[in-house]
Order: structure tokens, then sequence, then C-alpha cells
């Protein structure tokens, strides 16, 4: 075969080698660094979505506990406990209370938690309105289902969402579950979590729950239970974690698996398909069943729907208590797609260069092949004997020329390599920039939420009302008892002046014995000392009725600082802790207003008896009015009357002496009654400086709170900055 298709050929065939060669180690290396980008990609995504999911996680958690831990959450437990108990009391609560929450609401299913209070004005409606814009504002931010408060029975006594579970026993198993296991072990500041299962009606959503107790502290150091907090969530918080876009192309998608093979959130193309109805397994199921290492891998099999191949990144979630998975994954199509048209690209530009390449090593060839046959032709003549041809290769020059020609070409064709090797690898550059700028975007991705804990501070301003209500009563109550003191006395001394006056009568009667001669004077002033010991007598009866009046007085006011100390008792009760200096001083006021109540009793039992008696000596002195009366009528008879009229006397001595003695008793009552009322001020005064403290500790905690919730703020500006 002749050069003149030999070199043809074998330009032809090298270029048409090396062409595929180097086609297929390029499609080769492009597959095998997509692949490991898209991997990198899925990886870093999987695990920005778990650290997500897990901060989600982690900010309700600490949103609960926190909740079940203030202050203010124990004083809305225990409204929303009696509140309950009283509807209790009055017949069947649940019945009651989804009659007002429920079938009476004026909003829809769906939206009743937009009604705060009842028109009941009963006391669960009143504190159901203190808590619930507290706890709806808390489930709206979080993207929970509901917020519920359990009895430590296990019943559903408050609930945001007013859902079929308000009013009833709990119904879920999980749920009830939960509530055995802290009831159990009622620690403050614990925390239960049970998984998504069935929850209401087959059409609702599924739900898990966080529940924490809500605890009193005791003196002994134990808890007492007083209800339990439960946050419901539901599929749509995770999904919008979960179904976010950035970064993850055409057919990408984030989903959680837990450790049943079932899913915990709705992948991004079914957005019909529910939690837990469909089973996802394969290679990609994780979890201890699967003896899975901990650490985030990368398998190819099918998507979710099973309707594709896709690389899916898998990453198990770093919590306690939930076995779940976060995968993230994305067609292989969609992941080679580049290759594939970066195939086409090559194959249409290889074809192009090997006609080229094609064309140039034919004219190369005949170029070669003419200057030979024409060296040939020179030389055939020079054999002939023609020296005076012109040799074409005489002249090296131009055949030097011709190879500096083609190294010139050669030189630029590896020229425009070297600038399609530069330019091929600042493509790569660019490519590996945008992957670390993705990475780190998506490393990146922490959604922060902040929590911010709202806290509002019962006010102390109407125990401190009572308190000097208690006061303003106890002043009262010493005012009077020293008014009734002074009357006492001046009724003793008025009974003296009868006994007094009957003395002086005995005197006088002796007197008529010895000296029958002077019966007229004497007589005349036995009828002004009778006069006089009647007025003394009407005198204590009206005093005696002016006590009883007093004693009247002091025994409604005993009555009133009573109901003071028992409203005082139970604002004591709601203060919690603070409040227990105050409920002792409260009990002590009730039991000197006990106290009280019984001394006016006794003095008004005392001042009975004192009126009667004194009615009799009344009746004894109109007697010897009228017997001194006849004796100056009758004074012949004075001298045989004179016995009886002795006796007469020396009865009106004793009963004079009776109504001293128990006028004594009366003013000894009324000091004591004057004492207790003393005690009952200082009683008093120590409430209202209790109640001062009271409020001066709310201030002082509104204040903390306002500071704190002014950090939080500070903080999540700057972080947002």
């Amino acid at each position: 075969m002749f050069l003149t298709y030999k070199i043809p050929g074998a330009l032809v065939t090298s270029a048409v080698l090396a062409a595929v060669l180097l086609g297929s180690f390029a499609y080769d290396a492009a597959s095998r660094r997509l692949r490991e980008t898209a991997q990198d990609k899925l990886v870093a995504l999987a695990d920005a979505r778990e650290a997500s999911v897990r901060a989600y996680l982690d900010n309700l958690e600490s949103d609960i506990v926190l909740t079940a831990s203030t202050r203010s959450m124990r004083d809305a437990a225990v409204g929303m406990s009696n509140g309950w108990r009283v509807e209790a009391d009055r017949g069947d609560a649940g019945a009651s209370l989804r009659k007002r929450y429920v079938d009476d609401n004026p909003y829809p299913a769906g939206e009743r938690h937009r009604l705060e209070k009842a028109d009941s004005g009963a006391m669960y409606d009143i504190a159901h309105l203190r808590l619930h814009g507290w706890m709806q504002d808390l489930m709206q931010r979080r993207g929970l289902g509901d917020v519920l408060l359990l009895s430590p029975e296990g019943v559903v006594i408050y609930s945001v969402a007013k859902g079929a579970d308000f009013a009833r026993p709990v119904a879920s198993p999980a749920l009830a579950g939960l509530q055995a296991a802290i009831r159990s072990d009622p620690r403050p500041g614990t925390l239960q979590i049970a998984d998504f299962t069935v929850y209401g009606a087959p059409d609702e959503p599924p739900s898990a729950f966080l529940v924490s107790p809500i605890t009193m502290p005791q003196p002994d150091g134990s808890a007492q239970l007083l209800a339990l907090l439960a946050f419901r969530l539901e599929p749509d918080g995770l999904n919008r974690i979960m179904r976010a876009t950035d970064g993850m192309g055409e057919t990408g998608d984030t989903y959680l698996l837990g450790a049943d093979g079932l899913l915990r959130s709705t992948p991004r193309f079914a957005h019909g398909l529910p939690v837990l109805s469909r089973h996802v397994g394969g290679s990609i199921t994780m979890g201890p069943a699967g003896g899975y290492d901990g650490n985030t891998r990368v398998v190819e099999t099918m998507n979710a729907l099973g309707t594709a191949a896709a690389l899916v990144a898998a990453r198990p979630l770093r919590h306690d208590r939930l076995a779940w998975t976060v995968l993230a994954e994305a067609s292989v199509a969609e992941v080679l797609a580049p290759v594939h048209a970066m195939r086409t690209q090559m194959m249409i530009a290889g074809c192009l260069l090997l006609l080229i390449i094609c064309a140039g090593g034919v004219l190369f060839a005949r170029g070669i092949t003419t200057s030979l046959s024409a060296m040939s032709h020179a030389m055939q003549r020079l054999a002939e004997g023609e020296l005076d041809i012109t040799i074409p290769a005489r002249d090296r020059r131009d055949e030097i020329g011709r190879m500096a020609g083609a190294m010139q070409v050669f030189r630029e064709a590896l020229g425009r390599a070297e600038v399609l090797r530069a330019e091929q690898e600042r493509v790569r550059a660019q490519r590996e920039k945008r992957t670390h700028a993705l990475e780190q975007a998506t490393q990146g991705f922490d959604a922060r939420v902040g929590g911010i804990v709202r806290a509002v501070a019962s006010s102390a301003d109407g125990l401190e009302a009572t308190a000097q209500t208690m006061s303003s009563g106890a002043d009262r109550t010493l005012n009077e008892a020293t008014g009734v003191a002074a009357a006492a006395e001046q009724t003793a001394a008025s009974v003296g002046t009868v006994a007094s006056a009957a003395n002086q009568l005995r005197a006088s009667i002796s007197n008529i014995r010895r000296h029958n001669e002077e019966s007229s004077r004497i007589t005349q002033a036995a009828i002004g000392a009778s006069v006089q010991a009647g007025d003394t007598m009407r005198v204590l009866v009206e005093t005696s009725g002016r006590i009883g009046a007093v004693v009247q007085l002091i025994h409604d006011i005993a009555a009133q600082t009573n109901l003071l100390a028992l409203n005082a008792t139970i604002e004591a009760a709601r203060a919690g802790e603070a409040g227990k200096g105050f409920a002792v001083v409260a009990s002590e006021v009730k039991s000197l207003a006990a106290q009280t109540a019984r001394a006016t009793e006794e003095i008004g039992a005392q001042i009975d008896t004192m009126q009667s008696v004194t009615d009799g000596a009344a009746v004894a002195i109109g007697q010897i009015v009228s017997v001194i009366e006849e004796m100056g009528q009758i004074s012949a008879i004075v001298t045989g009357a004179v016995e009886e009229q002795g006796a007469a006397i020396a009865e009106i001595a004793a009963n004079a002496g009776q109504a001293a003695t128990a006028t004594q008793s009366v003013t000894a009552i009324i000091d004591g009654v004057a004492r207790s009322a003393n005690s009952t001020k200082t009683a008093a005064g120590d409430v209202l400086s209790a109640s001062g403290d009271l409020t001066r500790q709310a201030a002082s905690l509104r204040t903390e709170i306002e500071r704190f919730l002014s950090d939080i703020r500070t903080t999540e500006e700057a972080t947002q900055t």
C-alpha cells in the first residue's frame, strides 16, 4: 500500500481513538465528581435538617418545662382545678363546660380557641380568661396542635383548641401512659414524650405529645402534683422544616422516618399523603434494629414514593426519646443530568473535531506525498542523467519550514488544548466554590427560635384592700368596746348608788324604830331616796339596752372580721409560697374574730340577766315608794310595818348587790372584748404589712420578667442583624 493511503488512514484512526478515549475518561470523571458532589450536598442537607428538627424539639422541651415551672402556671393550675371542683360540686362538670365552650361557642370548629371566656361568670371562666391568652399565643408561636391541662386523675380540664378531648378523661393511650408515668414520679422539671400516634377521629392528623408536671413545693422538700401541662404536636410543624426548598433542586426532598419505617413527615411531592400511612423500607431504614452506627450515609435506592431511582442520605436524629431518621433524597436522573448534557455536547464536538482532523490529515498527507513524488521524479531524472533539473529537496528550508509550520500548528493546538484545560479548571473551581458555598449555607441553616417566656405576676391590691378593711373593722371594734366599758362602769356606779340608798333606807327604818317622833322627816327622806333610786334604776335599764345594742354591734363586727379573714386565707392560698406567713396571720385573725363572737354572746347573756334583775329592782323600788307614802298617811301603824319594811330593804340590798356583781362581770367581759379587738387590730396590721410585702414582691417579679423579656428581644435582634 502506498504512503498516500497509509498516512491519512493512520492520522484518521489515531484521531478517532484519541477522541473516544478522552471522551470516555471525561464522562466517567464528571459522573463520579457529580455523584460525589450530590452526595456531599445531600449529607449536608440531611445534617442541616436534623439540626433544625433537633432545635425545634429542644425549643419545645425547654418551653414546656419552663412554662410548667413558673409561678404563674402554678397559680393558673390552682385556679383551673378549683374552678373544675366548683363545677363538679354543681353537677356534671364536663357536660357543663363542653356546653359553654363547645356547644354554645360562637366560633366554628377549628376556631374555638378565639373564645376567651364564657358569659356565666363562674370561677372556672375567670381562671380560663387569665390563662387562655397566654396559652393561645404559645400554641400559635410554636405551631402546636393544642395545649392541654390535665388533672392528676387524667381529665382534660383545659384545652386551647377545645377539641373532642376537652372536659373528658384522656382518650389517647400514649397520652395516658405519659400521664401515669409523671404521676408516679412528679419531679419538677421532668419531661415525657410520646411518638406520633393516631389521635381523635380517623380523618384527623396523628399527634405526638410532650408532657411536664406542674408541682407545688412542700415544706418537707417533696412536690405536690397540681396538674400536667401537655403540648400536642401535629406534623405541620415538622413539615414546615422538612419542606424548605433551599438547595434541593427540582426533585430534592427531605422527610422524617420512624424506627418502624413509617413516615413522620409528609414528603415534598406527596401533599395528600398523611403521616404514618406509608411504609418506607429497604436499605434506607435506620434505627437500632439495623445496627446503624449513628453516622450519615448515602445509598442509591427508590425514592419515598417508589417512582424513581434516587440518591438518599440518611441521618439519625440525635434525641434520647425519639428514634427518628432524617432522609434527604434527589433523583439520580437530576444528579446525572449535567453529565448527560456534557456527553451529548462532547459527541457533537468530537464529530466536528474528527471531520476537521481528517480533512487536515488528508491535506497534510497529500502535501507530503506530493513532495516525495516530486523528489522521486527529480531523483529519477537525476538517475537518468538530467543534471540541470532542480531538486525540490535541495533547499531543505522549504521542508523544514513545512515541519516548522506543522510544529507551529501542533503548538497552537497544544495552546488551544491548554486554554481548554484552563477553562475546564476554572469551571471546576467555580463548581467547587459553589459547592462549598452551598455546604456552608446548608450547614448554617439552623433555625434558631428563641423562647420567649411570658409571665404575668398576679396583683396583690385586692389582698391589701382586704387587710385595710380588717384594720378599719378592728379599730371600730376597739372604739365600740371602749364605749361599752365606759357604759358598764357607769352602770356599776349606778348599782352602787342603789345599794347605798338601800343601806340608808335600812338605817332610816332603824331610826324610825328608835326615834318614832322623827317619822315624818325620815318618811320624806325615804320618799326622796326612793325616787332617786327609781331614777337610777331607769337609767340602769336604759344603759342595759344600749349595752345590748353595742354587744350586737361587736358581734356583727366579729362576723365581718371572720369573713375578711376567710377572704384573706383564700388570697394567701393564691399567693402560694409568698403568702404562707400571711395565711398564718389570717388564721390568727379568724381565731380572734371567733373568740370575739363568743365573748359578745356571753356579754349579751350577762346583760339579759342584768336587765332582768334591774327590772326586778325597779319594781321593788316602786313598792318602796308606795309603802313610804302609806307610812306618811298612816304613821300610827309605822311600828308594825317596820319589820316588813326591813325585810323588803334587805331584799333590795341583796338584789342591788347581785346587780353590782353582774355589772362587774359585764365590765370584765367588755375589757376582754377590748383586748380581743386590740389583738384583732394588731393582726390586721400584720395582714396589711404582709399584703404590702406581697405587693412589692409582685412588682419586683414583674420588673425582673420585663427585664428578662427585654434581654431576649435584644439578643434576638442582634442575632437577626
